[in-house]
């Protein structure tokens, strides 16, 4: 059987014949998460990159069974270490349907009879200083009804707060992003997904910084919670722009919202008051880091 280390570097030498090469490209797969060593002396400030796997996408009823993160000890947003990670399983009060063991393999059986360890997940996030998430408009949510005390954290939106398609990236999936990128992973498992956005975050934007970065430096910045009232049949026109329907939680009805960083926020504004005579209304509120993409 051949050295292991002897395999890795002929593996190696393939990659660089087919890079070099205009007719091939190479995925690489993304690694696992490894804990790194640091510094006590060193002034670290910390990132929870979180994941969930659910009963379906229904904020208000469904569940986690799954719950995956990573703890990321940074200085300059640059700089960036694994220092912890875990990933934890519970069991939920209702069936998983069928179409969710199907897209995650989580099973009844896999479930049965976990909890959540509720201690390790909160001195994770009370050493965070903001929480991460490539959809944190459903994750913070889910995750604060779970815990509550994901409520006093900030949060970052990797899918909403960088520019991906301005950067060429035809979709904000994660998949699809790091397949662009240069690596694949086993998606729908929660652990796995928070290593590929640790990845992508690692991987440079076209200014030359990471997208670690830039996503720091988003949350810094104020945004706006569009809330648009329309007509039944302007549903797929809402959906078209990118609108999520969210119905009250305390009275009948509800209202299109999506979130409006603060320099697209006229471009915005401008289209939906050309809706204003179709009957469309506009109502928004500012936000920031710590009031994103909460449910109310």
């Amino acid at each position: 059987m051949p050295d292991s280390k002897t395999t890795n570097t002929e593996l190696e030498a393939c990659v660089s014949k087919l890079e070099a090469s205009n007719n091939f490209r190479v995925l690489r797969k993304v690694p696992k998460p490894a804990k790194a060593k640091i510094s006590k002396a060193s002034q670290f400030r910390y990132a929870m990159i979180i994941d969930t796997e659910t009963t379906g996408l229904d904020l208000r009823e469904d569940e986690v069974i799954e719950l995956g993160f990573l703890l990321i000890a940074y200085q300059d947003a640059e700089s960036r270490r694994i220092i912890d990670f875990g990933n934890e399983q519970r069991e939920p009060s209702r069936e998983i349907p069928r179409i969710v063991q199907e897209l995650t393999g989580i099973t009844p059986k896999m479930v049965e009879g976990k909890k959540l360890c509720r201690e390790k997940v909160l001195a994770i996030l009370d050493l965070a200083n903001i929480v991460i998430a490539h959809n944190a408009a459903f994750d913070r949510p889910i995750c604060e009804r779970l815990l509550p005390e994901f409520a006093e954290k900030p949060w970052a939106c990797s899918l909403t707060e960088i520019p991906w398609s301005k950067y060429g990236f035809e979709s904000a999936k994660l998949k699809y992003l790091l397949m662009d990128s240069g690596y694949f992973f086993e998606g729908h498992r929660a652990l796995d997904d928070c290593a590929a956005l640790n990845e992508l975050l690692n991987s440079r934007s076209p200014h030359g910084s990471s997208f670690f970065s830039e996503l720091m430096e988003s949350a810094r910045q104020p945004s706006y919670r569009f809330k648009v009232r329309t007509p039944y049949d302007m549903r797929q026109k809402m959906r078209d722009l990118g609108y999520r329907w969210m119905r009250h939680e305390d009275r009948a009805g509800g209202e299109w919202q999506k979130n409006i960083s603060a320099n697209n926020f006229t471009p915005e504004e401008e289209k939906i008051l050309s809706l204003k005579k179709q009957g469309a209304s506009l109502e928004y509120i500012e936000q920031d880091a710590f009031s994103r993409y909460r449910l109310n």
